[in-house]
């Protein structure tokens, strides 16, 4: 299946990277494309489309599995939690992910998202044999424990940028900073913003991602035209 996307290409060499984010529940590419400007950076910002169009539900945008526990009325954490639909989202992505790095063979892969998104590619990067130079996971959760954590000392090494609001009234916040610490203890080159705030992503860690992709990832700054 192809995907939809909306490309921001700011890039100024063959070289510049790609940053593939994935968008959360009942969302779209238009909600995360302006991230690419407001970042300021010298890449392709790849924003693809969930693989499920809500509509038929009375829900707005797409997403990349059913949740259905969407509106319950606490932060949620459901780390023994493998959904339905998971597998089929994950073989999608990959081939999306592959098909960007064919279209640009030189460039470093960064890839990450929100909430849906965040956990998404989570999963995918503990399991692909082709890691990205890091990971970006904005308002994420834990999930299939039983499946990630005997992955987790596999990925040592690899950088990852984790975000979360301490309000965060959809996606508990405690789930994802005893998960952070854990990715830490096995190895992995942890970066964590913890902010004031609920399931968003503000200028707090915005700044703090553009920072994590600079001098991280030496990503440059984008030359104004």
């Amino acid at each position: 299946m192809r995907l939809e996307r909306v490309v921001v290409d700011l890039t100024t060499t063959e070289t510049s990277p790609s940053i593939v984010l994935f968008h959360g529940f009942m969302s779209l590419p238009a909600d995360l494309s302006p991230f690419a400007d407001t970042l300021g950076l010298d890449a392709c910002f790849v924003f693809p489309q969930g693989l499920l169009d809500l509509a038929p539900l009375g829900l707005r945008g797409h997403a990349w599995w059913l949740d259905e526990d969407q509106g319950a009325p606490e932060a949620r954490t459901f780390p023994d939690r493998v959904p339905d639909g998971l597998d089929v989202a994950r073989a999608c992505i990959d081939g999306f992910i592959e098909d960007i790095r064919r279209e640009r063979p030189n460039a470093p892969l960064i890839v990450g998202g929100f909430s849906q998104g965040a956990m998404l590619t989570l999963d995918w990067t503990l399991r692909t044999e082709r890691r990205p130079v890091a990971l970006v996971q904005l308002s994420g959760a834990p999930m299939c424990r039983g499946q990630w954590a005997p992955r987790f000392s596999a990925g040592a090494g690899q950088r990852v940028f984790f975000s979360h609001g301490r309000g965060d009234p959809e996606l508990a916040f405690d789930a994802i900073d005893s998960l952070q610490a854990e990715l830490a203890a096995s190895g992995w080159d942890v970066t964590f913003c913890a902010f004031d705030g609920g399931h968003e992503v503000p200028f707090v860690p915005l700044r703090a991602l553009k920072k994590f992709l600079r001098t991280q990832c030496v990503v440059s700054p984008r030359t104004p035209a």
